[in-house]
């Protein structure tokens, strides 16, 4: 995660988002906040420019919340879409979660920015901060199914690498890592012509 920057794209970031994929990354986040419990400790990291932020501390505002972005320029951002002075900004990567366990893991499109090499060990990384019985809200792309998919997929990697020094280049499956024994799906929705997808993953106890 340290290795992009996303301050360049920070004041462009929903315009475009919303232009290309017509409101349906925003969606597909807001359409699981209903699912989260009242109360709870929460981590949510890469959460971009706070718009899911704010629905959820209107929706669930006793949560305790902790949000982790690497760039400056989305922490200022969803610091000013914030409205409840108990949430804690750290800017900062996976490396940067507290020593703490957590009620709720959310990663919002967030999987997409690691290569297979490094994904693993930072889907570990926050797996170990997840308590048993514990809820990941997550919501990601698809394998691209069809020309027109594949198309926005390369227009999409080109660009970020052009703006934020990605270094993953395409789309996998990455709900592949929650499924072993450690993890059971509650829910899941696909959107944009199955290209996007998101789920509520629920870690079993011992």
């Amino acid at each position: 995660m340290s290795k992009n920057n996303y301050n360049s794209l920070a004041p462009l970031y929903d315009t475009i988002t919303n232009l290309v994929f017509r409101g349906q990354l925003l969606k597909a986040q807001k359409d699981l906040i209903h699912q989260l419990p009242d109360n709870g400790k929460m981590l949510f990291i890469g959460g971009g420019t706070g718009r899911t932020l704010k629905a959820i501390e209107q929706l669930k505002p006793q949560l305790s919340i902790t949000y982790i972005d690497a760039s400056s320029e989305m922490i200022c951002r969803s610091k000013n879409q914030s409205t409840l002075t108990t949430t804690k900004f750290i800017r900062g990567t996976e490396k940067d979660i507290p020593v703490e366990k957590f009620d709720i893991i959310c990663t919002f499109f967030f999987l997409d920015l690691f290569q297979l090499s490094e994904r693993q060990d930072v889907f570990n990384k926050l797996n170990s901060h997840l308590k048993n019985d514990g809820l990941w809200l997550y919501a990601d792309f698809n394998v691209a199914q069809n020309w027109r998919q594949k198309g926005i997929e390369f227009i999409m990697f080109q660009f970020l690498k052009l703006t934020t020094n990605i270094t993953t280049h395409r789309i996998e499956n990455y709900p592949q890592h929650f499924k072993t024994d450690s993890f059971e799906l509650q829910s899941q929705r696909n959107y944009f012509g199955n290209y996007i997808s998101n789920a509520v993953y629920k870690k079993r106890g011992n």
